[in-house]
């Protein structure tokens, strides 16, 4: 259980940060940062360890943040770089799926329904990071 606020997930906000910005909530004009930030206060309250906090706070990013010349793969390599294959791991398993296996880009409807089917095929590690995901605002 994390006791408080680490280094390393003080470097996950900033990496969020960089790449959410200018980003807001949908219907508000709060920052979208502050969903990452929700995301890691109830997995904290959860008792997640470290690694499943810091994949909350960047759960996001390959799938919102592919712009200003960052790619899905570039975005991939570098949450693995800084933060490890663990984390990259649950961050991979939350992210929705624009692509399907043969290639061919998934309709709004198949990306709802592979993202909304896969806690059924996840790890254990990855369950309890998939259900808050699924019910944060």
């Amino acid at each position: 259980m994390i006791r408080g606020y680490s280094d390393r997930i003080n470097h996950a906000f900033a990496f969020a940060a960089k790449h959410h910005d200018q980003q807001v909530r949908k219907g508000t004009r709060l920052p979208y940062l502050t969903h990452p930030a929700n995301v890691a206060i109830i997995l904290t309250r959860y008792g997640q360890d470290e690694d499943t906090v810091v994949a909350g706070i960047l759960h996001d990013v390959i799938e919102d943040c592919v712009r200003g010349g960052y790619t899905a793969d570039a975005l991939r390599s570098r949450i693995g770089d800084k933060f490890g294959d663990a984390v990259l791991e649950t961050v991979l398993a939350v992210t929705e799926a624009r692509i399907g296996p043969d290639g061919s880009e998934f309709s709004y409807e198949e990306r709802k329904t592979d993202y909304l089917e896969r806690p059924a095929t996840a790890s254990d590690g990855h369950l309890p990071f998939r259900i808050v995901s699924l019910e944060c605002p």
